[in-house]
């Protein structure tokens, strides 16, 4: 009976190794291709924030240039705008000028043609003074 129990116990031994090998294969597997991969960055992480060793800075120097670069942009537009604006006053005040002269000699032509006017109305014949 003792034998017979002992044959049974190996079989049924025998049968979870079956069972539980590719269980165990499987498993490892897995352990490998997912749990290793975010196990490995989080000692990687914690690694790099207990070394003393100070890490190197990111680049700052193309934000910046972009900044100068805004910067030169705006004042060389600002310099534009207010010479267009001298400029544009300039020709304001001549052609202003120029209006007043005008306006001038439209004046004094009109005031020797109403002279002209007065002489040929007093001219006309059949008008009583």
């Amino acid at each position: 009976m003792a034998s017979s129990a002992r044959e049974g116990a190996y079989h049924r031994l025998e049968d979870a190794r079956f069972w539980a090998a590719p269980k165990l294969d499987h498993a490892a597997h897995s352990v490998e291709d997912q749990l290793a991969p975010r196990l490995s960055m989080l000692l990687a992480q914690a690694a790099r924030r207990v070394d003393p060793t100070p890490m190197k800075a990111k680049s700052r120097s193309w934000p910046t240039m972009i900044l100068f670069a805004g910067l030169a942009v705006g004042a060389a537009g600002f310099v534009m705008y207010r010479r267009n604006a001298q400029h544009w006053a300039e020709v304001m005040k001549s052609s202003a000028d120029e209006a007043k002269s005008k306006a001038g000699e439209t004046a004094e032509s009109m005031g020797s043609m109403g002279e002209k006017l007065n002489k040929r109305t007093d001219e006309v014949p059949g008008k009583k003074p």
